[in-house]
């Protein structure tokens, strides 16, 4: 089980929340339309995912995509998983408030769960797109690129 860390300095976060936490800024995210739940959509932000390198065919894994948001007024949102030829793509998604909101405390960590399989042996792809956050609010998507290696299976 490797697990990837994508920020590892206390800095960068904190200039992070400086630029979009605590200003709540709308260039900070791409936000779809509210739901009826009051909620606007937002392509998560990721600290770290944790996979593995090697797994049998037919076994089912789990990928945990680790999240945070500015506030824990924000909800978890769901994931989108979509099966392209070299493996898996995974979009996950938090939940942030639609309307101006109060919320004071620092930070909301979620860890996303999603369970896939690979069929067959061979070397697969999973992909995880997420925001990349700028300080000059100009956010962008990126793409985290994983292999896992599936070995036949065990009868």
């Amino acid at each position: 089980m490797t697990r990837y860390y994508l920020r590892s300095s206390a800095a960068v976060l904190l200039a992070t929340l400086a630029t979009c936490g605590l200003f709540s800024l709308e260039s900070c995210s791409s936000p779809q339309e509210p739901s009826d739940t009051g909620y606007l959509e937002v392509l998560a932000d990721v600290s770290y995912i944790t996979i593995p390198d090697t797994i049998h065919a037919n076994e089912r894994f789990i990928v945990s995509i680790h999240t945070w948001t500015p506030d824990p007024c924000w909800k978890q949102g769901r994931d989108v998983v979509e099966r392209i030829e070299t493996g898996y793509h995974i979009t996950p998604y938090n939940l942030r408030p639609a309307e101006p909101y109060g919320c004071v405390l620092p930070l909301g960590i979620y860890v996303h769960e999603v369970p896939l399989t690979f069929k067959t042996p061979g070397v697969f792809q999973v992909l995880i797109s997420h925001r990349l956050l700028s300080s000059t609010r100009n956010d962008s998507i990126g793409t985290i690129f994983r292999q896992v290696v599936t070995l036949p299976g065990t009868d």
